[in-house]
C-alpha cells in the first residue's frame, strides 16, 4: 500500500501520465485519510491543488453544473473533495 501510495502521489504532484486511475480513499473514518490529501498533498500542490466543493461532487437538485468553480480547475494537478 506503501508503494503504491507513494506512486500515486507521484503522479498526482508532477501531471506524469504512466497509468489511468480513479482513486478513492475509503473507511470507517479515523485512518488519516483526510490528513493525508488535505494536508499532506493538497500542501505539497500548492498553486496546483485545489478541493473540490461539495456541488462539484454531488448532483444538485437542479441538475445544473457549477460553470465557474469547473473553469478553476483549469491547470490544476490535484485535486479531491
Amino acid at each position: 500500500m506503501q508503494d503504491f501510495l507513494q506512486r500515486l502521489s507521484g503522479y498526482a504532484l508532477t501531471g506524469e501520465i504512466r497509468e489511468y486511475v480513479l482513486p478513492f480513499h475509503y473507511g470507517i473514518g479515523a485512518n488519516r485519510k483526510g490528513t493525508f490529501l488535505e494536508h499532506g498533498l493538497l500542501n505539497l500542490a500548492g498553486d496546483y491543488g485545489a478541493k473540490l466543493t461539495d456541488s462539484l461532487v454531488y448532483v444538485s437538485d437542479n441538475g445544473r453544473l457549477p460553470h465557474l468553480e469547473l473553469a478553476n480547475l483549469c491547470g490544476k494537478q490535484f485535486a479531491f473533495g
